[in-house]
């Protein structure tokens, strides 16, 4: 799977022109209802919607998604809907009637880390929903540890780490050739270990040693590690190489900065 923290849809890219919607790679695996909490973000015009990040669910109504899609999304001022759906209904050019959605939740608000200003900085940021999404509270992933991942760094327990990464998007083969075959369907990644910065988790999605990873087109999907059969959302997905070949760079959010602004915000809204 090729998942990656651009925007799926249209989003600025650098150098602020429109960047068009791209997703996984075709050796990507569909989820299923294997990872129910992992969440689509949706643009609509109240009848028909279009997927353009994702996200996850940390309780029913609080969605930990990239600070850089929301932005985005109130800058173009659109209309947000939320859905666990593991297979959307799109058509040819990725749009969806909203009758054919199983779930679909619009945000009360959007809660922009603080800290954020513009690119992949501070991009850990959250979405509340009006009413919640029903997701058994087994399914739901756990806040990390304060600095975790350094410890597991110092252990060298990272050196053999698998981290799962999940989102929607368009499928795309090996080796950059883009295809726009919207599947609509949640798919899941492995990816390996490559760096640790002080923000950012750097995970490695080596193609030809069966690793698969994030792409254009996943903003905002989590990075699990599971820990003593824990599942623990590490990281947001934010960057990536431009032909997703390399590494997928995700948010870390077992920081103090991300883990105070999202207790704040579950304690907010329980």
């Amino acid at each position: 799977m090729k998942l990656r923290g651009l925007l799926a849809l249209a989003l600025l890219s650098l150098n602020g022109l429109l960047a068009p919607a791209w997703g996984m790679t075709s050796g990507a695996a569909a989820d299923g209802n294997d990872h129910p909490a992992t969440v689509a973000l949706l643009r609509t015009d109240g009848f028909w919607a279009r997927p353009f990040c994702s996200g996850i669910l940390l309780s029913g109504k609080v969605v930990l998604t990239a600070s850089h899609c929301l932005a985005a999304a109130q800058r173009a001022g659109w209309q947000i809907l939320v859905t666990n759906d593991s297979q959307l209904q799109q058509d040819s050019g990725g749009w969806l009637p909203i009758p054919s959605l199983t779930t679909a939740q619009a945000p009360a608000s959007i809660v922009l880390n603080p800290l954020y200003k513009q690119g992949y900085d501070h991009d850990v940021s959250a979405l509340v929903l009006a009413s919640p999404i029903n997701v058994a509270p087994a399914a739901l992933p756990a806040l990390p540890p304060t600095n975790i991942l350094d410890e597991l760094k110092a252990s060298k327990f990272l050196r053999t780490a698998t981290f799962t990464v999940l989102g929607y998007g368009i499928i795309e083969k090996p080796k950059g050739q883009w295809v726009s075959q919207f599947t609509g369907g949640r798919r899941v990644g492995l990816l390996g270990f490559f760096a640790l910065d002080k923000d950012v988790l750097h995970e490695s999605q080596r193609i030809n040693q069966g690793e698969e990873g994030a792409c254009n087109g996943d903003s905002g999907g989590p990075s699990l590690l599971q820990i003593g059969g824990v599942d623990y959302v590490v990281g947001v997905t934010s960057s990536g190489d431009i032909p997703c070949y390399a590494t997928n760079t995700a948010t870390r959010t077992d920081t103090d900065e991300a883990l105070t602004f999202l207790a704040r915000v579950l304690a907010q809204n329980p």
